[in-house]
């Protein structure tokens, strides 16, 4: 009986009514657990369906909470803390400390990973476990402690901190772009173009810029994910518009250079920010200082622009 009766108990419904307690907003609460309003609403449903009870009342852009939720939200509340206190007391002490980073695959494989040893250097007794995610991940379903995502232009996330505003640019391998230059136009006709459902958009916003100086090749490749179309830019099988700084590595050793840095057309933006609904530790806090302080160095573009003149 005790068993069935653990069983029933929505722990993680329970985390989205104290969201919207806090908040008395489904969209409010939507931003700090970063899943979408109709996702919220449809947890709360699901929630109040289990338990039998009707948690709160749904006006014209306003929800209002009751008794019974306020009641629930604080005992949720007062039991994530004690959990979170017990496992501090029982968890044996390490000198190390490892923080779970949920992050773009391509941005973990092209700018966090190559980075991570100056995170070693200054902070030796920090440990990143890298937990690659795709564009449709739901974060509520992993256990993280500090997030990186990209969100398009003027959609912060709540309680996020910037990093850097990307930007895209066309890519290819040197042997590949043989650019040929008249009055008129670039002709890279003979370049397959390469884009990614994961990315949608992207190719065609940077054609339309560049359609009117730029002979383009009709034929397309399209991939899954991004890091996969990216891979066979990589193997010479055509030109990608990918992200200029997430890429800057790759970029500056020459393994893929940009034919055309006049045409780079704006990204998403970058941001980090801690998982929701407690104190972050004294670890994350380092690391999203350091995230900003690598995000600010000038080094990379300025690399991208010196390895693009010397290919010329």
């Amino acid at each position: 009986m005790e068993t069935t009766k653990r069983k029933r108990i929505p722990f993680k419904g329970l985390s989205v009514v104290s969201s919207v307690c806090r908040h008395k907003s489904f969209t409010a609460a939507a931003r700090e657990l970063h899943v979408t309003p109709s996702a919220v609403s449809k947890k709360i449903a699901e929630v109040e369906a289990q338990l039998g009870l009707i948690l709160f009342t749904r006006l014209s852009g306003v929800v209002e909470p009751s008794e019974t939720a306020f009641i629930l939200a604080a005992a949720f509340d007062q039991a994530r803390d004690m959990l979170a206190s017990v496992i501090d007391e029982v968890q044996p002490q390490s000198p190390e400390t490892t923080i779970r980073v949920a992050v773009p695959t391509t941005f973990a494989m092209r700018w966090l990973i190559p980075r991570l040893w100056h995170l070693l250097r200054q902070h030796p007794h920090i440990r990143v476990d890298v937990i690659p995610t795709h564009s449709n991940t739901p974060l509520p379903t992993i256990d993280y402690d500090v997030a990186i995502r990209q969100a398009n232009p003027g959609h912060r996330p709540e309680d996020a901190v910037h990093l850097f505003s990307e930007k895209l640019g066309l890519l290819a391998k040197p042997a590949l772009v043989q650019t040929i230059r008249n009055q008129r136009k670039i002709d890279l006709s003979a370049i397959t173009l390469i884009a990614s459902e994961s990315r949608p958009r992207e190719l065609e916003n940077w054609i339309a810029q560049s359609r009117r100086q730029v002979r383009l090749s009709r034929e397309r490749k399209c991939f899954h994910h991004f890091y996969i179309a990216l891979e066979a830019a990589l193997a010479a099988e055509g030109a990608v518009v990918g992200p200029v700084i997430t890429l800057s590595e790759i970029i500056s050793r020459g393994e893929l250079v940009e034919p055309l840095p006049e045409y780079r057309i704006p990204g998403p933006e970058i941001f980090a920010f801690h998982a929701p609904g407690r104190r972050p530790r004294d670890a994350e806090l380092k690391f999203i200082r350091w995230l900003c302080d690598q995000s600010k160095e000038a080094s990379p573009e300025q690399k991208i622009k010196r390895k693009v003149g010397a290919g010329g």
